[in-house]
């Protein structure tokens, strides 16, 4: 348990510190590689904070601090099982699509943390259909097919800012609560 909060604390800090530097290559005057930087970046922070969520949550209920669902608990540990032809049960790694596996790993976290409302809020928020959008920029600039698909219009710079700040004011508040329930006696 002490592991998966340790790491999912490193990882946002050390991710965030990134997010900061590459947001002080960015100039009015000039596009390009920092604006994809900051991009590809945020995404980074992103994704990783989420996938340290999932750890983090798996590693709480097998603690017995959050009571979740076999199928939540398969899905967030991005594992399915089969049966092969001799009858024997196979693991198989399952990645989720990004927007629902995102949006999945954080209604879950708030449900564990009895904060429904506080994600319901969130995900209605302007800020999440900045989100949404900026994911189309991030998986243009990760997958060009055009040169033209590698630029960053000041717009979508901006949505992108809106975007990461709108993460960090769901992704630190569940944190944050999180942390705090585990520390309470009789934990």
């Amino acid at each position: 348990m002490q592991e998966a909060r340790s790491e999912l604390s490193a990882l946002y800090l050390g991710l965030k510190s990134d997010v900061e530097i590459s947001k002080e290559s960015l100039s009015d005057s000039s596009s390009g590689f920092p604006d994809r930087v900051y991009v590809k970046t945020v995404f980074s922070l992103v994704e990783g904070v989420t996938f340290r969520v999932r750890q983090y949550m798996i590693s709480a209920a097998d603690a017995g601090i959050y009571t979740i669902d076999y199928p939540s608990l398969s899905f967030l540990s991005e594992t399915t099982y089969k049966i092969n032809p001799q009858g024997k049960i196979k693991e198989k790694e399952e990645h989720l699509s990004f927007l629902p596996g995102f949006k999945f790993t954080f209604k879950t976290f708030a449900a564990c943390l009895g904060m429904n409302e506080f994600a319901e809020r969130a995900f209605s928020d302007h800020g999440f259909n900045q989100f949404k959008l900026s994911v189309d920029v991030r998986n243009r600039l990760i997958h060009p097919k055009r040169t033209q698909e590698m630029m960053v219009s000041r717009s979508e710079r901006e949505m992108v800012k809106t975007a990461e700040q709108w993460f960090h004011s769901l992704a630190f508040p569940l944190i944050e609560a999180a942390f705090e329930r585990e520390n309470l006696p009789n934990q």
